[in-house]
This record gives structure tokens, C-alpha cells and sequence, in this order.
């Protein structure tokens, strides 16, 4: 019997030996390469799991001498309490460093009970630490939801030291309720809590008390009772995320925000790249125009209806700027919204996903076939003061960019009927996810960041075509992207990219004043040409 004890224990002591270096060796890595991850992988906590089992195992083959235990627990103890003011948390855990909270508390509970007038015990076993001890487990469930409730209704990332103390007297509090009020009655069946309880609750006409029944009734009294407010907190605490973002992402515009993202290449402001927005779903970041094309708006062919939008800064005669052809083109309606708006324009776009403007490509579908030489006639017909399409497409994975042969041909009709054209020219493109590299990658950018030579040609090819043209505007923003040489994911604590390959509205936004300078000193007019 002995030896199959021992067999036993060696096999555990083999397993929990082997979790605990796996996840150990995991945890290091993947908190080196994606830290916010990292923190709640569960993966990368199990070796914690191992060691408290391997502790175990170890407490009933030895113990150490009574003088070792006593400095065991005051170094157990010291360990403890000075690892969250000296242990960078925020940017390293849980990694190795999750080593010295796990060992120190290792360390105490080897020590033990030293019987030793100098030993930490004396103070653990008094009574007000017991009953924190009592209280502990819920403590630990509580105080987060506590502090980030807080730091929600205030719009604050951090407290201060009244603030701190507070939430731990309230998370205290609210400790000993859920101790005494649900855990205990739960655990201990003869607590006089639950019978009064399903009495008042009226449960006893269905249950009879004391039966396995009253355990499921209580629960879902539980539910019932905690379940509806946290439920109600949660969508505050969302909504209040929501409100925030938006409040930051509006604010991009401004040279002073925390979010100045293009606005800030060039300049000698640092920010930290800490809480980029956006921060909710990336699929929301595809700008609109508001209105249905209607009015002295809507198309001559009305065929068109379906991909036009518009959104009025002026009167229905101020000067009309057209944005036409894909997502990427759309992608510059975040720019142009708030040059319209400043300059009291109007903004209309016609869209078709997936279908360049202007395109000679044989594998165009016949829809785009269409929708292109439709979009090209309505133009020629309504004569708006400017268009603005993308002049250059960019491959994902070399630095090929190619001008579609209709670019010429269609600058041409457009500028001659006096339309000004502002061609762009595509952003860089990628064969991964360009915000998810970024969300995993935690500081340390340089895993999603690559040359600009890498992603773009030499030069911009769509130049030569547009510069032949009085009235049309080449605008290249390879240094918006790639500030220095290197395309970003993240510029001016913004990020770049939702995807692979379309620019969020909230970096877009930041860009506006740039394409309107260099616009404006390519020789556009907002207003329209003078002369044609």
C-alpha cells in the first residue's frame, strides 16, 4: 500500500512538475508578445495552479526548521506587500514576474505556525486578519468591478489615495454581505438565512425548505436579485465606453487632442500609444454621408439612386464635392467631411464595394462596367466642382502599385468639362490584419510596422497621368502612413488600420487638414475652377 502511495505521489509530483514548466514557459513568451492577452489566458495561469499543488505535495514529506520558517514568512510577507509598488504590472504581467507574488506566498504558508515570538504568524492569526480572510474570495471578486464602475462615472483612468482607500472600504463592505448573505448559506446548509429567505420569497408554497430544492431556489433568487443590476452596470459601463470613445474619436481633429494622429508626424509631441482608439468593434470605423440623394440631389439616372449619399454643409448651391468608386475611396469620406464642413460645401458619394473608379479591368463585373460609365455620364451632366477617386492601386504583398489604363481617358473628359479631379493615391496594403497585429503585439510595434519601400513603389505613378491635366490634383499620402520610412499601425495614439487594408475613420479624420493643404497649394479650388 505504501508503495503505491508513493507511486502515486510521484506521478503527481511528474504531472503538476510538467504543467507548471509548460505554462510557465508560455506564459513568458506570450506575455513578451501580447501582455493584454496574456493577462487573461487562462493557459498562462495554470502553472500557478501547479505550484500551489506542488506546495501540497511538499508540506507532508517536510518542513523546515522552526528559525528558516520564521524568516520564511517575514520574507513571504515583505515580498507580498511591496510587489505591486515595485513590479511593472501594467506592461510585464503575468510572465516571470507573476514569480515573486506566487513564490512569497509560497514562502508563507511553508512558514506556518513557528510557535516563535518572532515569527509573522502571530500577527496573521489575530483576529481582524482571520475575518479578512473569511472575506477574502469575495474581496477578490468585487474590488475589480468596483474600481472600474468608478473610474467609468468619472472618466478616469487611474485614483487617487482617497479615491483608492474608498473602493477598498466599500469593497470590503460589500465582501461581507456576499460572505454572509450567499456563500455561507450556500455552503451551510442549517444557516437560518436561506429558510427566511424562501419564506419571504414565497419559495416555501413550492419548495420544501431543506430539501435540494431550496439550494436551486435560492440560486435563482440570486440571479434574479444580483443578475438584473450587474446586468443594468454592465450596459452603463458600455455605453459610457461608447460615449467616450466617440467624445475621443471627434476630437482626432484637433492638433491639442489626445488622439492627434497624422497631425502628429512632424511635430516634437510625443504620445504614448497607450489606449488608441478606435477601441470598439474596428468594423464600425467605414464612414457615411448621411442623406439619401434626393432633391436637387438626386441622380438624373435613377439607376444610381442606390449608391449615392449625400451630406449638405451649404446651401443646395454650394459647391459640391463627388467622391466615387470603392471602400477605399469611401475611406476618404472621413476627410472630406470636415473640409466640407468648414468650408460650408456639400459632399455626395456614389459607392460600389469592390469596383474600382474609373476601371478598364476585364474582370470588372458588369455591374461596376456599369455603374462606372453611369457615374461618369451623371458627372459630365451635374458638373460638380470636384471629384475625388482613387488614382493608384497597391498590392498587399510586394510594392507594386498599378494606374488603371480609364484614368486617363477619364481625367481628361472630367477636366475638360471643367470638374476639377483629385486623384489619390492608394494606402499601403497588407496580407494580415493590421489591427489585430497591433492589439496582440502589446509596446512593442515593430512585429506590425514595415519599410515603406516594402509596401509602395519609388514614385507615384498616378503623377504623370494627372499633372497632364489643368485642374487635376494628384495627392500622395505615403508619409501620413509611413512616417520616417515606416508604415505604422498605430500614429499619433490612433490606429491606422481596421484590417489589412482600409484606413479607420478616426485616422482619416486626422489627415483632413493635410489633403486640404496640399490641395490647395496643387492649385484646387473648393469653390471650383475660374476658368475652363
Amino acid at each position: 500500500m505504501r508503495r503505491h502511495n508513493w507511486n502515486l505521489l510521484t506521478t503527481a509530483v511528474l504531472v503538476f512538475n510538467t504543467v507548471f514548466v509548460a505554462s510557465l514557459t508560455f506564459s513568458i513568451i506570450e506575455t513578451s508578445a501580447n501582455q493584454g492577452y496574456a493577462y487573461f489566458d487562462t493557459r498562462t495561469r495554470l502553472w500557478e495552479f501547479a505550484i500551489g499543488t506542488l506546495l501540497a505535495m511538499l508540506t507532508l514529506k517536510w518542513k523546515a526548521p522552526e528559525k528558516a520558517r520564521v524568516i520564511m514568512g517575514w520574507v513571504g510577507i515583505i515580498g507580498l506587500a511591496i510587489c505591486g509598488a515595485v513590479l511593472p504590472v501594467q506592461r510585464s504581467f503575468p510572465g516571470f514576474l507573476a514569480l515573486w507574488p506566487v513564490l512569497s506566498g509560497a514562502l508563507v504558508i511553508m512558514a506556518g505556525r513557528t510557535n516563535s515570538k518572532w515569527g509573522i504568524d502571530r500577527l496573521l492569526v489575530s483576529q481582524p486578519l482571520q475575518n479578512l480572510g473569511n472575506i477574502s474570495y469575495a474581496l477578490y471578486l468585487v474590488h475589480w468591478p468596483i474600481l472600474i464602475l468608478y473610474s467609468a462615472a468619472v472618466g478616469k483612468t487611474g485614483v487617487d489615495f482617497l479615491e483608492g482607500t474608498l473602493i477598498i472600504v466599500v469593497s470590503v463592505a460589500l465582501a461581507w454581505l456576499l460572505t454572509r448573505f450567499i456563500e455561507k448559506p450556500l455552503r451551510y446548509r442549517k444557516d437560518p438565512f436561506v429558510p427566511w429567505l424562501m419564506m419571504k420569497l414565497r419559495f416555501k408554497k413550492v419548495f420544501v425548505v431543506s430539501t435540494w430544492a431550496d439550494q436551486a431556489a435560492f440560486l435563482v433568487a440570486i440571479f434574479l436579485l444580483a443578475g438584473i443590476p450587474l446586468a443594468g452596470a454592465q450596459a452603463w459601463v458600455s455605453a459610457s465606453n461608447t460615449k467616450a470613445v466617440a467624445k475621443a474619436e471627434q476630437s482626432t481633429g484637433d492638433e491639442h487632442s489626445e488622439y492627434p494622429g497624422a497631425r502628429a508626424i512632424g511635430t516634437n509631441r510625443v504620445t504614448s500609444n497607450e489606449n488608441p482608439i478606435p477601441s470598439t468593434d474596428p468594423k464600425s470605423q467605414y464612414e457615411r454621408l448621411d442623406g439619401a440623394c434626393d432633391g436637387v440631389f438626386k441622380p438624373k439616372d435613377e439607376s444610381l439612386s442606390k449608391y449615392c449619399n449625400i451630406q449638405t454643409y451649404g446651401a443646395d448651391d454650394a459647391p459640391l464635392t463627388v467622391i466615387v468608386g470603392n471602400s477605399h475611396i469611401e475611406q476618404s469620406i472621413a476627410s472630406f467631411k470636415p473640409i466640407a464642413e468648414q468650408t460650408h460645401t456639400n459632399l455626395q458619394a456614389y459607392l460600389l464595394g469592390g469596383c474600382l473608379y474609373p476601371t478598364r479591368d476585364v474582370n470588372a463585373s458588369d455591374e461596376c462596367s456599369e455603374f462606372n460609365h453611369k457615374v461618369t455620364e451623371e458627372l459630365l451632366k451635374r458638373k460638380p466642382q470636384t471629384v475625388v477617386l482613387t488614382a493608384t492601386v497597391a498590392d498587399a504583398k510586394t510594392n507594386e502599385e498599378r494606374v488603371d489604363p480609364a484614368l486617363d481617358e477619364t481625367v481628361k473628359k472630367l477636366t475638360d468639362a471643367g470638374i476639377q479631379v483629385i486623384g489619390l493615391r492608394d494606402n499601403p496594403r497588407y496580407d494580415f490584419n493590421v489591427y489585430e497585429c497591433a492589439q496582440k503585439a502589446g509596446s512593442d510595434m515593430s512585429s506590425c510596422a514595415r519599410p515603406v519601400n516594402e509596401k509602395l513603389a519609388d514614385t507615384n505613378p498616378s503623377r504623370e497621368v494627372l499633372d497632364r491635366y489643368e485642374g487635376a490634383v494628384t495627392i500622395d499620402l505615403a508619409d501620413l502612413y509611413c512616417p520616417e520610412g515606416t508604415c505604422q499601425p498605430i500614429i499619433g495614439n490612433v490606429y491606422v488600420y481596421m484590417d489589412d487594408n482600409h484606413v479607420t475613420k478616426s485616422y482619416a479624420r486626422t489627415m483632413a487638414h493635410a489633403i486640404y493643404e496640399r490641395a490647395s497649394r496643387s492649385g484646387w479650388l473648393v469653390t471650383g475652377r475660374l476658368k475652363f
